[in-house]
């Protein structure tokens, strides 16, 4: 809270180059991030405020290319987040705060096709996000197992997508917006929920 504390931590990315620190998440006494070294490309990172402490926690898809774990959510004592292995695509992933317990839940697109979720959101033990399973973006719903994560509803029937946001927990209930199609006969964008 003052300007003789406020310090570069450290310089994950030497040089010039910045290693584009963001996604800032504290879970379980530490704080989860996604950094690019410069040789590994954009990964997951923690760090416990020291720099000794500051360090690529995994690799997630190997060599320069880039991961780029974000939307950071805790639920059920583990961390959800979405990152690129370099052979799924795009998906969900968790953590339990180790590298071996770091792994995909659910290929949701299968193949290297991304799912891409975004807007993950934990309410009453499950986690809601918008992702693309086939039937364009729609609202998806996981108990963080492989079986247990699926596409919620096809809000917009077809491939276009309902494009669901703002995920909102609110006791049994999750609110969000989304369009159902049918914008031509006065609905569009409007308030829905899940339970």
């Amino acid at each position: 809270g003052t300007a003789a504390g406020t310090v570069m931590l450290k310089d994950i990315r030497p040089g010039s180059l910045s290693s584009s620190a963001s996604q800032l998440m504290h879970w379980k006494g530490v704080i989860y991030f996604t950094a690019n070294d410069g040789t590994n490309g954009s990964e997951l990172w923690v760090t416990d405020g020291t720099v000794a402490g500051t360090f690529m926690r995994l690799d997630i898809n190997p060599g320069s290319n880039s991961s780029s774990p974000a939307y950071f959510t805790p639920m059920n004592g583990k961390l959800y987040f979405r990152a690129n292995n370099g052979t799924t695509g795009t998906e969900l992933w968790v953590t339990d705060g180790t590298v071996a317990g770091t792994a995909l839940v659910a290929d949701l697109n299968p193949g290297t096709n991304s799912s891409s979720p975004v807007n993950l959101t934990a309410c009453n033990g499950k986690l809601v996000f918008a992702a693309t399973s086939g039937s364009g973006t729609e609202p998806h719903v996981s108990d963080g197992t492989a079986v247990g994560t699926m596409m919620l509803k096809d809000v917009y029937p077809g491939t276009s997508g309902s494009f669901p946001s703002d995920f909102t927990c609110s006791g049994d209930y999750v609110y969000f917006d989304a369009n159902d199609g049918t914008q031509n006969t006065g609905t569009g964008r409007e308030l829905w929920r899940t339970d």
